[in-house]
């Protein structure tokens, strides 16, 4: 066990709604389980708080966190918010170091690309071409009036980002959102990279038969690429069976285009589990088809992590685990023919799955262990 030490989360969101969330929660347990103590500070409640606060001392909201200040904490992190307002009462009440989980403090959409043609957006944060970039959006995000979009482009944004800016201290878990912050202006000696870590490995056995049993996890949004692992599984040679995980305000949308494509037979929309691993287990082949700058990608390494290889397009910190011909398949960039003729080089070599897949347990096992990001932790603290 590890001597005592007091740790402080603060982020948007006490519950389940997302990664940030999902991390949070897991690392919260995991340093509880090695004898540290844990509190954390909230803007508002989400899905399964019970079980979310079930790791922490204290898990309150900012508004009654008075008491919290007079704690001396061995480390302070503050995760994730677009609320300036709560980001600057984190920095002044509580010096925490800044995890950077996305994109949130250098683009005004979150996503960082262009809007329609949604081609990744390589630039550094600026108020006035961001600000323009992000009215560029389509009616449905005028849900609460132009005016107040304009304000959140031109006013909220600009004062989040420089808010970010005055932390000391950073931390990221990819190489690439390393650079993303070097390239906003933060000097890398500054910036800490904590390895991810996964929950639980299994070096799975079973021989699978045809057809290519392929597995999606995540969120039904368009960054997350469904929409091109559809176009590319169309135009698969080979023989599949497409088991989709996740839900989102899109699901109907990727329906429709399942339905087009002739998919239906092929394809099942399983919706949200809370616990993938039986996918992962019966399944031959994970894929992670992003279309935005991914910060990292936990689906990858959980995937690894159960012996499975993976296919994905090379965007933002998903060459940080995916290493061409090693453990997977990575292509380029929304190159949904390569895509699918890595999927039938797949279906038709079981011998390689197998390696990939064993060569990417060994990769995450040596990479990605709870050991390793305790050690890195400590180190940090």
């Amino acid at each position: 066990m590890i001597e005592k030490k007091r740790i402080l989360f603060i982020s948007d969101f006490a519950g389940f709604i997302g990664g940030t969330e999902k991390y949070i929660y897991s690392v919260a347990k995991f340093l509880k389980e090695n004898g540290f103590v844990c509190d954390m500070i909230y803007r508002k409640k989400t899905l399964k708080f019970d079980i979310f606060e079930s790791v922490f001392e204290n898990c309150v909201d900012w508004k009654n966190a008075t008491h919290l200040k007079d704690i001396k904490y061995d480390f302070a992190t503050m995760h994730r918010t677009e609320d300036a307002d709560f980001l600057e009462y984190a920095l002044d009440n509580f010096s925490p170091t800044l995890f950077v989980h996305d994109h949130t403090y250098v683009c005004p959409k979150g996503y960082k690309y262009y809007p329609y043609k949604r081609i990744n957006c390589e630039r550094k944060y600026g108020r006035i071409a961001c600000g323009l970039c992000s009215l560029a959006v389509p009616p449905r995000h005028f849900a609460n009036g132009f005016s107040e979009l304009v304000k959140r482009s031109f006013v909220e944004m600009p004062k989040l980002n420089s808010v970010a800016m005055r932390f000391k201290n950073f931390v990221v878990i990819s190489n690439f959102m390393c650079d993303e912050l070097v390239k906003n202006g933060v000097d890398k000696k500054r910036i800490h990279l904590l390895p991810a870590f996964v929950e639980s490995f299994s070096q799975c056995k079973k021989d699978s038969t045809k057809p290519l049993k392929i597995l999606f996890a995540g969120q039904h949004v368009i960054s997350k690429g469904l929409h091109l692992l559809l176009e590319s599984v169309a135009k698969m040679k080979e023989d599949f069976f497409l088991t989709i995980l996740g839900n989102g305000s899109r699901t109907p949308y990727f329906k429709d285009i399942a339905k087009h494509l002739k998919l239906n037979e092929k394809i099942e929309f399983v919706g949200f589990v809370d616990n993938p691993v039986v996918y992962y287990q019966s399944c031959d082949v994970v894929v992670f088809p992003s279309l935005w700058q991914e910060p990292f990608g936990l689906v990858g390494i959980e995937a690894m992590a159960n012996s499975k290889c993976v296919v994905g397009f090379d965007v933002g910190g998903v060459s940080d685990w995916l290493k061409n011909a090693e453990n997977g398949i990575i292509v380029k960039r929304r190159d949904t023919l390569a895509f699918a003729s890595a999927l039938d080089k797949l279906a038709c070599d079981s011998s390689l799955r197998k390696r990939l897949g064993k060569n990417g347990y060994s990769f995450v096992a040596e990479n990605f262990s709870k050991e390793k990001f305790l050690k890195s932790f400590l180190e940090l603290i």
